[in-house]
């Protein structure tokens, strides 16, 4: 019985050091954090739906943000829909190779800031 527990808590464990969630990283943006997330894990060539997670410091949504999204320097920039107050901010892009980076436009009380996650990990 204790076997079967240490592989289950072993396999438990295992699983919170992969990046289940999609997740292309977090940067700092003044007070806020900026996480972006991508459906489908991993990022595929084709389209790709990429979530925008805004939250204060204290983890409290910031919703007060218009969020903008494009792959390449010449894209034109596609505005993401907002979800509601929750500080999540969707919007499906194509993407032609996995090494271009995501562009991300925040703007915010007349401040714009333009954030690159790359869409896998450098090893």
């Amino acid at each position: 019985m204790k076997v079967i527990i240490v592989a289950l808590l072993s396999l438990a464990l295992w699983g919170c050091g992969s990046d289940a969630t999609g997740s292309l990283g977090q940067q700092t943006l003044g007070n806020m954090v900026i996480e972006v997330q991508c459906r489908p894990t991993p990022v595929t060539v084709g389209m790709n739906e990429f979530l925008v997670l805004a939250t204060d410091v204290n983890g409290a949504p910031a919703h007060d943000l218009m969020v903008d999204l494009r792959m390449r320097d010449g894209d034109i920039w596609q505005q993401a829909i907002q979800d509601g107050f929750s500080g999540v901010y969707r919007k499906a892009l194509g993407v032609k190779s996995l090494q271009e980076q995501l562009q991300v436009r925040i703007k915010r009380k007349g401040t714009v800031t333009v954030l690159h996650y790359p869409l896998i990990k450098p090893k």
